[in-house]
């Protein structure tokens, strides 16, 4: 009885041996016969190569399943993290920068997000200038392809993030500070605002409050005179907003003088140059005003000083007709025009008040027609000073209230 009960127990045992017998016994307990009874996990020895061993017989694998040895477990051998077969050489077009973005490259850690991707080297914090350059938390935002800190580009750390708080809906003026449901963070302040999430390209990259005057709305600071490279940097006066700052118009020939736009050729103030001032009192024949970019008085240029801002011509001017106006000489406006020196009335009551005060008047047969009409007794060759007075003579015309000869020729 007790021997049955050993051999029951044995025969287990027996049965686990047999397998690793065979008639070419061999005293190495390690199956390449260098004696080190290798313990890896995978007994790996088989020589077929179909991915569950390395090969050898020796039992050791690489213990990643795949067959190639490197232990990766992808099966390429290369352990380059899957950018081989990625193509990153594609462009982005900048409308505000007149060119293309330099082309990405594929780094195993694009973004920080642990895979392999396309990414930027100029803007990537965490492959900066290269793959695998981290920039550190003093200096942890990507500026073409520097590391450099977010008060440097004016911005916030919050949180290790550098934040636009003049624009960010959760860090809106300081950092944790969220705009609540239906406002927007706009110039540091939440307000009702009426943009999309992003203000494309073609309506302007920019959410201002007071988008081109007209309330909140996506804005291009380039060209906006109310929010000139910045929300709420309005432009002044005549200035106007090129590529991001107020200047002057070029086709006006106005240049920017203290934040006026000035003509330099007839501003008292700037005459000649920014700052340059003629004497803005001294009596009627002081040189107070500007012409030509020189101060000179109104007798300098055959005109009078009636005591205004701009010298006149009293030949033509309704209100200074032959005269400053303290002589009586003002023209009734509308009924009135001042023709070398005197007021000149029409002669049709039939234009009513559509004629301009002072510088038309209604005449009949206005400009050669046959109805009466609000005419220019100065250049009206059919009533040329006075209504009524047409100029005769072959080839004559009207200039200045006088029939003058030879002021043009037809073809």
């Amino acid at each position: 009885m007790r021997a049955l009960q050993c051999l029951s127990v044995l025969l287990p045992c027996l049965l686990l041996i047999a397998p690793g017998c065979d008639d070419e016994s061999d005293p190495d307990p390690d199956a390449d016969g260098d004696a080190d009874a290798d313990t890896d996990a995978d007994v790996d020895s088989d020589a077929d190569g179909d991915g569950d061993g390395d090969g050898d017989g020796d039992g050791d694998g690489d213990g990643d399943g795949d067959g190639d040895g490197d232990g990766d477990g992808d099966g390429d051998g290369d352990g380059d993290s899957d950018c081989e077969d990625m193509d990153c050489d594609w462009k982005v077009d900048d409308p505000y920068e007149g060119g293309v973005v330099s082309p990405w490259t594929c780094c195993p850690n694009a973004w920080g997000d642990g895979l392999a991707g396309c990414t930027s080297l100029d803007e990537d914090s965490f492959n900066c200038g290269e793959c695998g350059n981290l920039c550190p938390d003093d200096a942890n935002i990507c500026v073409g392809g520097s590391c450099e800190s977010c008060d440097s580009q004016g911005l916030e750390d919050c949180d290790g993030w550098c934040v636009d708080t003049a624009v960010d809906d959760f860090n809106c003026g300081t950092c944790g500070n969220e705009c609540p449901d239906g406002q927007q963070c706009i110039g540091s302040e939440c307000v009702a605002g009426d943009c999309e999430d992003d203000c494309a390209f073609g309506d302007g990259p920019v959410c201002c409050a007071n988008a081109w005057g007209a309330g909140p709305g996506c804005t291009d600071i380039h060209s906006d005179n109310h929010n000139c490279g910045g929300c709420g940097s309005a432009c002044s006066g005549d200035e106007q907003c090129w590529d991001g700052e107020c200047t002057c118009p070029g086709d006006w020939g106005l240049v920017l003088c203290d934040g006026v736009c000035a003509d330099l050729t007839s501003n008292p103030a700037h005459c000649g140059d920014c700052g340059a001032t003629c004497p803005p009192d001294g009596g009627p024949e002081a040189d107070r005003f500007c012409f030509d970019s020189g101060c000179a008085s109104c007798a300098d240029v055959g005109m009078s000083d009636c005591g205004g801002d701009d010298c006149v011509d009293t030949q033509t001017d309704p209100d200074h007709c032959g005269g400053c106006a303290g002589d009586g000489t003002a023209c009734v406006r509308g009924h009135e025009q001042c023709i070398g020196g005197a007021c000149a009335g029409g002669d049709s009551d039939a234009c009513g008040d559509d004629c301009a005060a002072g510088a038309e008047l209604c005449c009949e047969g206005a400009w050669g027609g046959e109805e009466p009409g609000c005419t220019d007794l100065r250049w009206d060759s059919a009533n040329c000073g006075a209504c009524g007075n047409a100029c005769q003579g072959l080839g004559e015309c009207c200039s200045e209230g006088d029939c003058v000869e030879d002021c043009f020729v037809e073809m």
